[in-house]
């Protein structure tokens, strides 16, 4: 949520004297060998800093309400927004029938975003339904800070795409694991809406 939003829900909680605890979750579950970040603001944390150390690292961030969430937002804005602009360019390339020479291209120049892309796009689809908001989110945290916030608005418009394909219905658990980031983009472009 934005920190915009994470202050309105504070001051909804005040009104009825319930506390609010500001708080950015990155990472996966926990696992082994693996701790989940949870970075928390607000007047009170403790009843979120005594989870740390249970497969949770909790970092205080301060008194400030919206301080864990603009982390939050910065760092998905990142993360989650580079995946998008991944799955765009892969699908412009399609639409202009360009896949495979691009594909070529960035064999040669951009080995690095390449296996990122083939590690990550064909699975987006699980997760982009709910990560709609979220670009949304933070297109709007973007704009308060004064920033423009189109990117993410168009992330948030990729994710709606891929969420409408078969893929979409998919979880995490489900996902084809033979399925190939050459036989999503496809799929992906078929979904495209029509310009109104």
């Amino acid at each position: 949520m934005s920190p915009a939003t994470a202050a309105e829900t504070a001051a909804i909680l005040a009104g009825v004297g319930a506390p609010f605890i500001d708080c950015g979750i990155i990472g996966l579950a926990p696992g082994p060998g693996r701790s989940t970040k949870f970075y928390v603001s607000g007047l009170d944390t403790a009843p979120m800093t005594a989870l740390d150390g249970q497969g949770i690292t909790v970092i205080d961030l301060g008194d400030g309400i919206g301080r864990a969430s603009g982390l939050k937002m910065a760092y998905a804005g990142l993360t989650k927004g580079t995946n998008a602009l991944y799955t765009a360019v892969l699908m412009l390339a399609e639409r202009l029938d360009l896949f495979d020479e691009l594909i070529d291209e960035f064999e040669d120049s951009q080995q690095a975003a390449l296996k990122n892309m083939r590690a990550r796009v064909q699975r987006l689809p699980a997760d982009a339904g709910r990560w709609v908001r979220e670009m949304e989110e933070i297109a709007d945290t973007y704009r308060a800070a004064g920033l423009p916030g189109g990117f993410h608005d168009a992330a948030a418009d990729t994710f709606r795409i891929l969420d409408a394909t078969p893929f979409g219905e998919e979880t995490r658990e489900t996902i084809d694991p033979d399925r190939t980031m050459e036989a999503s983009i496809p799929v992906y472009v078929d979904h495209i809406k029509p310009k109104a």
